[in-house]
Order: structure tokens, then C-alpha cells, then sequence
């Protein structure tokens, strides 16, 4: 997985350990593909569909979802690193402010085992309710850097970026759709 210059270091740490997740949830993962679930829409704000599998590619993801959080879009790349996984970076215009979102199948046990990867020496794990079956945000030295959450349809969705943790929070409710 291969970052820009532009990314902050926490940013990369804590996306490259979202992809390891994912990683580890394809090698665990001993059930059928679920089924495809797409966006409705890829000019609109309507909510991703996530309620069976990662989208394929970063333009099933709308810009719409985005833009309000780091504003004009100016790159948007792909980093997957994991079969069914996508990993997509958004960079604005100005470069002051990049967004990455992994979404990958997952279970309760490989979100465990993200939530085990994610807590190091330097970053605070803590629970967030009202989101998905189980979400944990991440606070590296009292800073924000990230939320996952793990979706009642076995996704693992995770949002890394210079954000606060309550816009982390507000983009991925946009992003997940319970029933």
C-alpha cells in the first residue's frame, strides 16, 4: 500500500491497519461472497449501500459524501490492498486535507482483531455507540485518527483522516445504512 508525501504518517498507520483487517477477514472468512450492494446513486447524495459487500471501485463511493468534510476534491486514488477490500484516499484541492475510507467484508472477529492492531502504546481506543453493530474510534497522543465500524451486514467500514471524531462519525452513519 503506497501512500502520497501529502498523508499524515498517523493517517497512513492507521489505514495500512484497517487493510491488515480486511486481510485477515478474507483469510477467516469461510462463507460464500455476500451479494453486491451498490450506490444509488454516484451524483446525489443518497446513502452507499453498503448492506453486503465492498464496492469494487472508489467512483461507487460519492463525491457528495465527501466534499463536505475536506472540500473540493482535487485526487481521488485507489489503495486496495485486499481481494473484496477497497481502500480509496481523497485528497482536496489544496492538499491540506486527505480522507480514506476502507471498506471490507469482515466479522466480530476480524473487527476484534483490527480494534487489538489499532491500539498501540500511543493510541487510545474507545468504544462509540449508535453506529453500526460495533464501532471504536482511535486517538493517537490526543489527536483523532480514525473510526471503524463494523456493519449488522459484515462489512468493516473505517474512515482515517485529519478529521474530528464527530465528523468521522457523521460520515460514516452517511456511508452506512442499517436497517
Amino acid at each position: 500500500m503506497r501512500f502520497d508525501r501529502g498523508v499524515p504518517r498517523r493517517c497512513a498507520v492507521v489505514a495500512f491497519s484497517f487493510a491488515c483487517a480486511a486481510l485477515l477477514a478474507q483469510c477467516g472468512s469461510s462463507h460464500a461472497p455476500p451479494k453486491s450492494a451498490l450506490p444509488r446513486s454516484t451524483t446525489t447524495s443518497a446513502p452507499l449501500a453498503v448492506t453486503a459487500r465492498a464496492p469494487t471501485s472508489c467512483a461507487e463511493i460519492p463525491v457528495s459524501f465527501i466534499r463536505p468534510y475536506i472540500g473540493p476534491i482535487a485526487t481521488t486514488k485507489s489503495l486496495t490492498a485486499a481481494p473484496r477490500a477497497l481502500t480509496c484516499q481523497f485528497t482536496n484541492s489544496g492538499a491540506s486535507k486527505t480522507l480514506i475510507i476502507t471498506i471490507a467484508p469482515g466479522n466480530i472477529s476480524a473487527f476484534a482483531a483490527l480494534k487489538t492492531t489499532s491500539s498501540t502504546a500511543a493510541n487510545t481506543i474507545t468504544p462509540v455507540s449508535g453506529l453500526g453493530s460495533s464501532a471504536f474510534s482511535i486517538t493517537k497522543n490526543r489527536v483523532p485518527a480514525g473510526m471503524a465500524v463494523l456493519s449488522a451486514h459484515g462489512l468493516i467500514i473505517s474512515v482515517t483522516a485529519n478529521l474530528s471524531l464527530a465528523q468521522d462519525k457523521q460520515l460514516l452513519s452517511e456511508l452506512l445504512i442499517e436497517p
